[in-house]
């Protein structure tokens, strides 16, 4: 008893003690310190003491005891051998051993090798591989807990991963929760990190986070499988995770060997290897450039002014940019490059620096620079839109964004003892860290801030308009009247119009343009010259600081109706992302002649053929804003078509092109075919395949195609962007195509849709496509009164209607004599089909990963299994087929991890008919289990292709059969 006073009574001491240093600390520190500001100061002063000071935390800090229990996060138990415990002890300590040179970093890779262990998991238990995450893991152990990788066994996932870590909870800050926020309210790509509890043996639990990698299968199953990642080992210590030039010495040629060694190594197709290589090495050329004028043919401008919106008001830096962290994604299907926030996004402060920019912290904060984010930061689109997102943001958020990242970080910090410090800390006021408000708030100033200096100077019958806006956000002009000679009645005077922004001792001339401006009641209106000008200060240079910028505007006017006359001169401008008016603070007006030398004479050139025309002297273009119209006619061409960006190609009735093998046309803002029943549109080959009838969109576009025809196209990769059928149409809001024939097409896919919410076909034919007839990827829509047919067999892996991550209504089709599936439903697709005829084909209906099919009065003739319900794919589960009757005789095959059901009463699929809702109903009372009644081993799944001959024969009786249905049918 004794003993437990006296130590009862040592630790109230010790207590005591805690509390009056504290008091005195409170009592000694200056009355504006803030412990965030002392803490980046550290950091910055001496970056070494920062990180031992920050290891010592980690290695301190613990768990509240069962807060995860209390949360009722998800439990992962881990089950490691004595000689595990030991192999893991044994590497952190040589790996964190400096002095002797045959340990640290190239010791641990060496020997961090997969180990077996069970791993149990909602009652089930796994044989898994696990091993040290990372090559290098900083901050990556709390005392005997460190991060570990874990591999799934074949077949089997967790939360749609076979690959993820589990990080320990020490590892992240709270404040990269707040980051993670902000990338979603600003829909950014990013990790996805998940708490949960981990015990290992007998051990006391630990928290953790599941990491999902971030590679191709992660964004699969976020829904962007066209998202493609190009990662390489680059040293012993580091991996370069995107091919993307982050620094130091660039050579065009070691970058295309060393893109072209990566593709191998990823086991990309060798047909594919040139296109993706040519693509990273422009992109990587123009970053090495500073070729900011080029960051829009290889960024998505929507998403990129997103990416930056969110580093200025996360105030992102550092250790995201270094090359081993730094996640660049290729969109295959678009050609773009997407950077992604990660979990090694570092939040801190702007600084409003005097005569800088809300850029300039961002860009150069930190131990690693990065020239692809500057190459963001000076690109004057992105900033315009990035600008006025943030506005928007910091508008709708200013009195909640601190109170909910204030409770988000809380959150996490009373997960562990010392976060419960930082809690108060906060609450005492030594902790100042809503850094969103702050940002924005800094932001905001340098938005708003405009300080223009004008000078407008005109006689008779010319006007020069100067300004110096000293402004980040775009100045424009709201009003500009001038004095006239005489009063008159409403009249349109015509004008020529020309900029000239000088940057140092260079000067841009832009083209003269002509416009009309009206003068009424002896004042000359020239708001409507000066429309569409955005006059704009410059982000440049290695700190991204201010670059004085000139714009001098002339106006001439081409008439004797009016002349201009001395007199009061109205100019009023005002803010493009604030819409505020804005004062300029100097202004001069002169009346009288000046010098104009500088400008080109006042005509409108005839603008210089564009590039891409050049090739194609034997096509009538009309070319308009936005589009182009190919008139009616038939054509060759030997070369590819490629319109410029946001440009739509339009195709009268009755034209008929042959286009050269490999040669393609690419529109770049949907695509309208507008043939008729007596005057069709037909596209096909002069000899051997040609490339594709490529179709981009930026999720507006519309595409609106009737009576085509197209055959004998084959696949091709364009600038980055992958078109895999004869015609490929990618990010359009909608695509209409009717009664249009595609046949004999020798690509992946007769037509492909990628990432389109309105998909309607009717009444098209599909038919003797090499492989799939048609592949729908992320769509939405409806098929309707189709045909997917074989006639003359080319392929024995084809599908009808190939559905990936789509939600389809098919209806009143058929599908005849598919050497594979009749339809593939895959990668948790939700479809409904209704009314359709299966025939002849090796399977009628695939449905797997994950996707739902709900059947209603179809038809199912001589297919070797009617319904087959499996897994394929490793990151998805199975399939499930949901009935609104089972015929006794349909085959229906059902894999291990998927399943049937058929509702209990008619009623009950009708409602969910008349409601479209066909996700998987939580609620099964109403419905009943239905078992396989196809017990047969899946031989239809054919694991080696035959050779051609022995699938001629092996179909041969399909074949027959599906000639004489189309005899009947016509």
């Amino acid at each position: 008893m004794k003993i437990r006073k006296l130590i009862f009574r040592f630790c109230a001491a010790c207590f005591l003690l805690l509390i009056v240093a504290a008091i005195a600390i409170w009592v000694c520190l200056p009355a504006d310190f803030e412990f965030a500001k002392a803490w980046s100061d550290l950091r910055r002063a001496n970056f070494d003491t920062a990180t031992a000071v920050k290891d010592a935390i980690i290695q301190n800090d613990q768990d509240v005891t069962a807060i995860g229990a209390t949360r009722n996060l998800p439990l992962f138990n881990l089950k490691l051998s004595r000689k595990d415990i030991a192999h893991f002890v044994d590497l952190y300590e040589k790996y964190e051993n400096r002095t002797n040179p045959e340990y640290g970093t190239a010791y641990y890779v060496q020997h961090n090798l997969w180990r077996n262990c069970e791993l149990e998991y909602e009652g089930k238990t796994y044989t898994v591989k696990v091993k040290s995450h990372g090559r290098s893991p900083t901050h990556h152990r709390n005392g005997k807990y460190i991060s570990l990788a874990v591999k799934m066994p074949r077949g089997e996932n967790i939360k749609g991963s076979r690959r993820f870590s589990f990080l320990v909870r020490d590892h992240f800050t709270p404040k990269k929760q707040v980051v993670f926020d902000i990338a979603d309210e600003f829909g950014v790509l990013k990790n996805q990190e998940e708490l949960v509890r981990v015990k290992i043996n007998n051990w006391d639990e630990k928290l953790y986070f599941f990491d999902r990698r971030l590679n191709d299968a992660f964004m699969e199953v976020e829904g962007r499988p066209s998202l493609r990642l190009f990662s390489y080992s680059d040293s012993i210590e580091s991996t370069n995770k995107s091919s993307v030039y982050a620094g130091g010495e660039f050579d065009t040629v070691k970058c295309r060997a060393r893109m072209l060694k990566t593709l191998a190594e990823l086991e990309y197709p060798e047909s594919q290897h040139n296109a993706i290589a040519d693509r990273f090495v422009a992109f990587n050329q123009a970053i090495v450039d500073r070729r900011e004028d080029l960051l829009l043919e290889f960024c998505d401008l929507e998403y990129i002014s997103s990416f930056q919106a969110m580093r200025l008001a996360s105030g992102l830096v550092g250790h995201m940019s270094r090359v081993d962290n730094l996640y660049v994604f290729l969109d295959t299907a678009n050609g773009k490059f997407y950077p992604v926030v990660t979990r090694d996004a570092w939040m801190a402060k702007l600084q409003p620096i005097e005569d800088g920019s809300p850029e300039l912290f961002v860009d150069i904060a930190g131990p690693w620079g990065q020239p692809l984010f500057k190459m963001i930061s000076h690109n004057e689109e992105v900033r315009k839109l990035a600008y006025a997102k943030l506005f928007n943001y910091f508008k709708q958020n200013k009195d909640t964004i601190g109170e909910k990242h204030r409770l988000l970080k809380e959150r996490f910090e009373k997960l562990s003892y010392i976060g419960w410090a930082t809690v108060g800390l906060r609450r005492s006021g030594l902790l100042k860290d809503d850094f969103t408000t702050h940002n924005l708030r800094v932001s905001g100033y340098f938005i708003s801030t405009s300080e223009p200096k004008v000078k407008v100077t005109y006689n008779q019958n010319k006007v020069l308009f100067e300004i110096r806006p000293w402004s980040l956000s775009p100045v424009r002009a709201a009003k500009f009247t001038l004095a006239t000679d005489r009063r008159t009645d409403i009249v349109e005077i015509p004008v020529m119009v020309q900029l000239a922004v000088r940057e140092g001792e260079e000067i841009t001339l832009q083209p003269v343009q002509a416009r009309t401006v009206k003068a009424f009641g002896g004042r000359i209106d020239l708001t409507k010259a000066l429309a569409d000008l955005d006059f704009m200060t410059a982000v440049k240079g290695e700190d991204s600081q201010r670059f004085m910028r000139i714009h001098s505007v002339l106006i001439q006017l081409q008439t004797d109706k009016v002349k201009l006359a001395n007199g009061a001169v109205e100019a009023l401008l005002y803010n493009g992302i604030t819409n505020e008016v804005i004062e300029a603070v100097e202004s001069d007006v002169l009346f009288g002649d000046f010098d104009v030398s500088r400008f080109d004479p006042p005509v409108v050139h005839e603008p210089p053929k564009p590039s891409w025309l050049k090739p194609h002297t034997n096509l009538r273009l009309e070319l308009a804003a936005r589009k182009v119209t190919l008139r009616a006619g038939s054509y060759e061409l030997e070369h590819d078509l490629i319109l410029p960006d946001k440009t739509k190609l339009v195709i009268e009735a009755g034209t008929k092109l042959k286009l050269s093998e490999g040669v393609s046309i690419v529109s770049k803002d949907g695509l309208d075919v507008l043939g008729t029943k007596s005057q069709p549109v037909k596209i096909i080959a002069t000899d051997k395949p040609f490339g594709s009838i490529g179709v981009l969109g930026d999720g507006s576009s519309t595409s609106n195609i009737s009576y085509l025809g197209i055959a004998n196209g084959f696949e091709r990769w364009v600038d980055g962007t992958y078109f895999s059928g004869g015609l490929s149409i990618h990010y359009n809001g909608a695509v209409n195509i009717t009664d249009s024939v595609f046949s004999n097409n020798t690509a992946d896919d007769g037509l492909n849709i990628k990432y389109c919410n309105n998909v309607t076909l009717t009444n098209c034919t599909f038919r003797d496509n090499a492989a799939d007839q048609v592949d729908l990827d992320l769509c939405k829509g409806t098929v309707d009164g189709c045909k997917f047919l074989i006639q003359e067999l080319k392929d024995a892996n084809g599908d009808g209607l190939d559905l990936s991550g789509a939600q389809i209504t098919v209806q009143r089709s058929q599908f005849i004599g598919l050497p594979d599936k009749g339809m593939s439903v895959g990668e948790r697709s939700q479809v409904v089909l209704a009314d359709n005829v299966f025939r002849s084909c090796t399977a009628g209906v695939a449905v797997k990963d994950l996707s739902s099919v709900f059947f209603r009065d179809n038809e199912f003739v001589e297919n070797q299994v009617d319904v087959d319900a499996f897994q394929k794919k490793t990151m998805f589960g199975g399939g499930a087929a949901w009935f609104r009757t089972l015929p006794s005789e349909l085959k229906v095959f059902l894999g291990p991890k998927s399943k049937a059901f058929t509702a209990n009463a008619v009623g009950v699929f009708d409602d969910l008919f008349a409601a479209k809702e066909f996700e998987s109903p939580d609620d099964l009372e109403a419905w009943t289990s239905v078992p396989s009644t196809f017990k047969t081993k899946p031989f239809w799944r054919v694991v080696e292709v035959p050779s051609a001959e022995a699938r001629k024969h092996l179909l041969l009786r399909t074949v027959q059969q599906t000639r004489r249905q189309l005899s009947n049918d016509s």
